[in-house]
């Protein structure tokens, strides 16, 4: 009898144990089922919205078609392989001896920094006395040239230190384009994109930095046929570093070009090119095309984004999310195990919350207008992302807040460098025009359809670039800056008189400027106070005239689409 009760007593809980578990877990599995169902339908209208505009979550999708190696500058036996890793080190290998040999280029180099030749900016020839001052201080060379005969022997010096330069240099007239090899398409790409490596980055840039240098020297010392050589080399390395989707790509290509604009402004400045160079420099010119690899540099970056979730939501260790808040959590930490708790639907909204605000803010807008569009886009795009922390509600919106913003700032990038690109196209047909008439044309109608096919835009207000002749007998060619209003063509040096910190930034109330009169020096405190309701007027200028020191602001944004970024800053 006891043993029937007791039987009973063991049903009767297990009933009850059973309709708690059942009452405890079917709304909590209930809840998961709906969230993922909901998470998976707004998952689909993403991927239905990206079919719509013809944009694909495949990087394969972006690549180029394959160039010949004939036709492939980066396929000469001094650069072909600089982008692969062999057997786990940078170091070791063909290819890791190829990128020290690049990375050699700047060797002893390392302090003759931008602001020495900041030419277009402040108008400022370089300081050779400095720069040769400062060579000597690092044994580059042993004694000091005679004044007058620096550029000289600082081109004698940096050529015979550093022969490849000239064999880069020299190779690259035969060629139009470049394109690494092995190329992305033709390697075995990591599962999670974030992992991707770009070895070769950092060399690029520092044997762009080197022909920079190099040119600059043979311009004022009157070899101009070396310096559009060298020019010519720097667009071929930065086309490379654009046919590949990446950001970060995108960025180092706008230090490579922007840096070798100040190549163009010698020239110019010194009158060193004929018909037919100026012709070379305005065809080399005129492939450099910013806003396109921004653009492919976006579609890079929805693309990695997507990846990076996908890689969270299969992390085995639940550390992750952590990872990408700077935390640093050990696996079997209390925190790890909340990790790997997060349900799917969460990284699963998370990736159509991650698209659907790119194509809003950064895709469509660029569709629409072009980069102007993008970075009018910052307020509004801040507000959907909310001011909250990483993690604060929406939570789905954690990535997007990381990276976006970040693309905010490539894009003010990318729009001052296309408006230094149109003033240097049109600046070389003006010397093409008095070439041919020998005088500069009153207005840039003129200059078409014979040296131009149409009057560039200027890429913030979309009307035609500004121009005007000068009392100094050259010229002023101005965009409006970040401001959308016309200065006149007058640069804002900002605090210390310098224009470098502000001038692709949103707050610069300025011109962007090409000319050649010098950008005076703001004399007294007080006029570095801003008026009310904003800073001291000014425009984005291009110029030749001497102007006052400056400083290069601290660096690139951080790693975009888990990339690397170049270490050298961007400048304006």
């Amino acid at each position: 009898m006891n043993s029937t009760r007791f039987r009973r007593a063991c049903v009767r809980s297990c009933r009850y144990a059973a309709w708690t578990v059942m009452i405890t877990v079917t709304p909590v599995a209930a809840l998961y089922l709906y969230l993922d169902w909901r998470a998976e339908k707004r998952w689909s209208e993403s991927v239905a919205m990206l079919k719509r505009e013809g944009e694909t979550l495949s990087l394969m999708d972006l690549m180029p078609p394959r160039l010949p190696e004939s036709e492939n500058f980066a396929a000469l036996p001094e650069l072909r392989g600089i982008n692969i890793i062999e057997e786990g080190d940078d170091k070791k290998g063909a290819s890791g001896a190829k990128r020290q040999a690049l990375l050699d280029l700047m060797s002893g180099l390392e302090k003759i920094t931008p602001r020495m030749y900041q030419g277009i900016t402040l108008g400022r020839s370089p300081d050779w006395s400095e720069i040769m001052a400062e060579l000597k201080t690092a044994s580059f060379i042993t004694d000091l040239p005679p004044m007058g005969k620096e550029t000289e022997a600082f081109k004698f010096a940096i050529e015979t230190r550093n022969p490849l330069l000239k064999v880069l240099s020299e190779a690259s007239s035969s060629y139009q384009d470049a394109e690494w090899v092995p190329a992305m398409r033709d390697q075995i790409l990591p599962k999670h994109l974030a992992a991707l490596h770009v070895p070769h980055y950092n060399a690029i840039k520092m044997t762009c930095q080197a022909l920079n240098l190099h040119a600059i020297a043979a311009a004022e010392s009157g070899k101009a046929s070396a310096a559009l050589d060298d020019y010519r080399t720097i667009s071929l390395l930065s086309k490379a570093l654009v046919r590949e989707p990446l950001m970060t790509g995108h960025l180092l290509s706008l230090l490579n070009n922007r840096n070798g604009l100040e190549i163009v402004w010698c020239l110019l400045k010194q009158r060193r090119l004929q018909e037919s160079g100026l012709a070379d420099l305005h065809a080399v010119l005129s492939t450099f095309r910013p806003e396109q690899s921004f653009q492919l540099g976006l579609r890079g970056e929805l693309i990695t984004g997507v990846n990076n979730l996908d890689a969270l939501a299969t992390d085995p260790d639940g550390n992750g999310l952590y990872a990408l808040a700077g935390m640093n959590v050990k696996n079997g930490d209390i925190r790890s195990w909340i990790g790997r708790a997060v349900p799917d639907s969460f990284f699963t909204e998370s990736r159509a919350a991650f698209v659907e605000l790119h194509m809003d803010h950064f895709m469509l807008p660029m569709k629409r207008g072009g980069t102007w569009d993008v970075v009018r886009q910052k307020d509004t795009l801040f507000e959907a992302l909310g001011r909250g922390g990483l993690y604060d509600p929406p939570f789905e919106r954690f990535l997007a807040r990381l990276f976006l913003p970040l693309f905010i700032t490539a894009a003010e990038r990318t729009l001052h460098v296309e408006a230094m690109r149109q003033q240097a196209i049109v600046a070389c047909a003006l010397e093409r025009f008095l070439i041919a008439n020998g005088r500069y044309p009153e207005h840039l109608d003129e200059l078409v359809p014979q040296f131009l096919a149409s009057v560039p835009l200027d890429p913030v207000d979309q009307l035609p670039l500004r121009y005007r002749q000068g009392d100094s007998g050259r010229y002023r060619i101005w965009c409006v800056g970040m401001d959308g209003v016309d200065n006149d063509g007058q640069v804002n040096l900002g605090p210390g008189d310098n224009p470098e910190s502000i001038l692709s930034k949103p707050h610069y109330q300025g011109d962007w400027t090409w000319q050649y009169d010098p950008v005076p020096h703001l004399p007294t405190p007080s006029r570095l106070s801003p008026p009310l309701g904003g800073l001291p007027q000014g425009d984005w200028t291009w110029q030749y005239d001497p102007a006052p020191q400056l400083q290069i602001p601290s660096g690139l944004s951080p790693p975009l689409g888990g990339l690397p970024p170049p270490s050298e800053p961007l400048g304006n």
